[in-house]
């Protein structure tokens, strides 16, 4: 079962060796000089192929890249997160409520009576075998 377990690993590090092998040289030879009119930066080709190498000869080596990238992309992610979901809310579904709210279409009660112990609404309508087979 160990053995299954290495397979898997090795098998993530050199999916994770041939993407960077073609993505570093794109991206420092041909994206960011586009972009920022720079030159090229050659020596990513040196990173592709120690990559390559280690892919080919000894996949475990490429083990430390593949932490210190995942530890990188974690950190990102979070932040990512946090962000994206921040401007969606305040940009999109804030505004959305904001709107509803003012139009007066909003399908929740936003004062409910005082006496009343719940919030529950009891359903008074006489349901079908239909309405149980399609709720929607």
């Amino acid at each position: 079962m160990n053995n299954k377990l290495d397979r898997h690993k090795t098998a993530e590090l050199k999916s994770f060796a041939l993407t960077m092998m073609w993505a570093i040289p794109l991206l420092f030879i041909v994206i960011f000089p586009w972009i920022f009119d720079s030159a090229a930066r050659w020596e990513s080709l040196f990173i592709s192929i120690i990559l390559g190498s280690l892919y080919l000869f000894f996949p475990r080596g490429i083990a430390p890249f593949y932490r210190i990238w995942m530890s990188i992309a974690g950190v990102l992610g979070w932040i990512n997160t946090r962000l994206l979901l921040g401007i969606v809310f305040y940009c999109m579904i804030l505004p959305i409520g904001f709107l509803l709210r003012n139009l007066g279409k909003l399908h929740y009660q936003t004062n409910p009576d005082k006496n009343e112990s719940s919030y529950w609404i009891k359903n008074t309508d006489k349901l079908d075998k239909e309405d149980l087979e399609r709720p929607f």
